[in-house]
This record gives structure tokens, C-alpha cells and sequence, in this order.
């Protein structure tokens, strides 16, 4: 289930490139906070032969219609009939991305990042490739080179909030990082989603409840922000309330509960718990953070809180 947290940069940026190539006005709307490749960078392609604009064309169009073996024979062409374009390899990055083929999605990026450095959205795209190949560190640099370059871009901040509650990793650096993100885009769902992560990892489930409950206002399938809140209500004991939240967000993709498998939201006894009558009292009792690499011997009730199952990869927001 892929899910985009920077789905308005994808956008902002395939319109730079459309409008690059001749098939939008250049007074189309690119938001500067949003912007993938400014238009320095793409000021190259108008140069380019009627066969290499077809090409990249051709690999926009299929990445926008989800063709993604397509995008692998065009973006490819592309690539090699004009190898230091960024653009084209940005795209196959962003294809490369939603396949969830990371270590690939990493080289384009690096090639983009290499031809443009000044553009931001190159340095998002490696920041989700690597964090896809759970490489927390240069994953934040990477969003932390991003943001110096574009620091009014909201969806960059929430990325690396998003990332640190992932990770479960330096939680009041996320906090700031969500708090920034709302405060350039207040009406924000996926960043009050990633505060209620935040929150939620930091041990104050109601704080987290008001930040899901907020995100669910704005976006009612929200699905990981509805699993947080049914997790959250589980540690407060509102185990009606809870099992229906959770139970929703598995309706919606049966994926959820390994979204989190780098630091579970719930064990594999605690969320099998859900399921039996009258055993989810083993889900209950009071639950503070959780540092990273806390040991996984104790059967507290925290431990069935939090105690990592099987590390099966999921998607990622981005």
C-alpha cells in the first residue's frame, strides 16, 4: 500500500517537467516550497533533440499512469540518450520508489542529486530510498540537505518527522520537525498523523488521540493515523474503542501492523490478543517511550506493547 507523504511534490515536479518539454504553459502553477527541479536545471531539456523530449515525456506519462514496467523502458532510454539530465533519472527514482525497489531507487537519486544538487526533491527521493533500506542516519541527512535547501517545504519536514517515529529515534528532534511542518501547512493530515506518532512513541496516548482524531478529521481513510489512535486508546484501556480503530485500519490494508516493523506499535501477542474475547487484557498497563534498542527479554505488559515481532517490511510515507 504505497503511501505518499510527498505526493504534492510529485506532482509540482512532473508539472516542471511537462511544462520543461513544452506541454504546459510556463505560467503553470509549480509551488516553490513544493519544487522538484527548478528551472535552471531544466532549462537543458528544451535543447534536447525531438527524440530525447519524447522520451522523457513518454516517461512521465507512464510513471502518472502507473505503468511502471514501462517506466523502466522509457526513463531507461531516456537515461541513456542523456545521461547528466537529472530529470529523467528523478523520474525512474520515483518509480523505482513506489516498486519499493530501494537500493536502485538510491542510484537514480544519487545520479540526480549528482547532475542538480541544488534541487531538493533529488535529496527527498534518496532520503526515501534510503530510509526504505532501513538506513535511518543518511536518511535524515539526506531530508536534513533537502530542507536546507527548501526550508519552507512542509512535506520534507513532516518526512523526517515521520521518519524518526518510524525509527522510534530522537522523538523530541520529530516533534519539532512535525511542529514546523504544521506550522507552514496548519490543515495537514499526514503531519498530524506523524505528531500523534511522535506523541504516541514519547508515552502520552491522549496527546496522540488528539492529533489522530485530527488527521481523521481531514482524511477519514487515513489508515495509519486511525491504527495509532486505536493503539493509543488500547494504552488508555478503551478496548471497544480500540479494537474498532484497529480492526478499521486492517479493513483498509491488511499491511498495517507491519508499517511500524522497525519498532511495532504492537507485539505479535498483544495484536493476536485483539482477536480472542477477554485476552486483550494483556495489551494493558502503563506505557512510557520506549528508547531504541531496549532489550526484548521481558514479558512486562510493555514488552506486549512493544516488543518488535517479525521484521517484515512494509511501505513507507513519503
Amino acid at each position: 500500500m504505497p503511501v505518499l507523504r510527498n505526493v504534492q511534490a510529485l506532482g509540482c515536479f512532473i508539472g516542471a517537467v511537462l511544462i520543461a518539454i513544452g506541454e504546459l504553459p510556463a505560467s503553470a502553477s509549480i509551488a516553490p516550497d513544493q519544487n522538484w527541479s527548478t528551472r535552471d536545471e531544466l532549462s537543458r531539456t528544451n535543447k534536447a533533440s525531438s527524440e530525447e523530449l519524447a522520451l522523457v515525456f513518454a516517461c512521465t506519462t507512464d510513471l502518472l499512469g502507473g505503468d511502471y514496467e514501462a517506466v523502466d523502458q522509457s526513463c531507461g532510454r531516456a537515461i541513456t540518450l542523456r545521461p547528466s539530465d537529472p530529470v529523467p533519472h528523478k523520474l525512474f527514482g520515483i518509480s523505482l520508489l513506489i516498486e519499493k525497489r530501494y537500493e536502485r531507487a538510491q542510484h537514480e537519486f544519487e545520479e540526480a542529486v549528482r547532475f542538480a544538487p541544488r534541487d531538493p526533491g533529488s535529496h527527498i527521493g534518496l532520503a526515501e530510498a534510503l530510509r526504505g533500506q532501513d538506513d535511518y542516519a543518511d536518511s535524515i541527512n539526506a531530508f536534513t540537505d533537502a530542507l536546507a535547501l527548501a526550508p519552507g517545504d512542509a512535506g520534507a519536514w513532516n518526512a523526517r518527522c515521520w521518519t524518526r517515529g518510524l525509527f522510534n529515534r530522537d522523538l523530541k528532534a520529530g516533534l519539532h520537525d512535525c511542529n514546523t511542518a504544521l506550522r507552514l501547512a496548519p490543515v495537514n493530515a499526514d503531519a498530524l498523523d506523524s505528531r500523534g506518532l511522535i506523541y504516541l512513541r514519547l508515552g502520552d496516548p491522549k496527546l496522540a488521540i488528539r492529533n489522530y482524531d485530527a488527521a481523521i478529521a481531514i482524511n477519514a481513510k487515513l489508515v495509519t493515523a486511525i491504527y495509532g489512535r486505536g493503539v493509543a486508546r488500547l494504552r488508555l484501556g478503551l478496548l471497544q474503542s480500540a479494537r474498532r480503530d484497529i480492526a478499521l485500519a486492517r479493513s483498509l490494508d491488511k499491511g498495517i501492523d507491519q508499517v511500524f516493523y522497525r519498532s511495532p506499535l504492537l507485539s505479535n501477542t498483544c495484536a493476536a490478543a485483539l482477536n480472542i474475547a477477554g485476552a486483550s487484557a494483556r495489551c494493558f498497563g502503563p506505557i512510557g517511550h520506549r528508547p531504541h534498542g531496549h532489550s526484548k527479554g521481558s514479558t512486562s505488559v510493555t514488552e506486549l506493547l512493544h516488543r518488535p515481532g517479525d521484521a517484515i517490511r512494509d511501505t513507507d510515507k513519503f
